[in-house]
């Protein structure tokens, strides 16, 4: 079954000395549903440094992050209700594919 990715970017701000994300976040994009064939999301906004990121029940999926991504089944495998939080570079994206496995 595909799975849905949901990806929502932030700020980060520190308080009493630990670095958290600023709630609300930046941005919230637009889900996708993974396939057999690579997809990305919209590159971060320029004020984004972190992201959560958040595979629902139908997953897994292989997961690539860069300026250009293109997902493959060979990349890092992220399983089915896996959520992640990330720091990244604004500009970038993430690139998604289902995994066979």
């Amino acid at each position: 079954m595909a799975g849905k990715v949901f990806l929502s970017e932030y700020s980060l701000n520190t308080v009493r000395g630990v670095q958290i994300l600023k709630a609300p976040p930046l941005r919230v994009q637009t889900p996708i549903t993974s396939s057999g064939a690579a997809q990305q999301f919209t590159p971060f906004l320029g004020h984004t440094e972190a992201i959560r990121i958040a595979v629902d029940g139908g997953g897994p999926v292989c997961i690539q992050f860069g300026t250009a991504p293109n997902a493959t089944t060979n990349d890092e495998r992220w399983a089915a209700n896996q959520t992640e939080h990330r720091a990244v570079a604004p500009g970038d994206t993430i690139s998604i594919i289902s995994s066979p496995t």
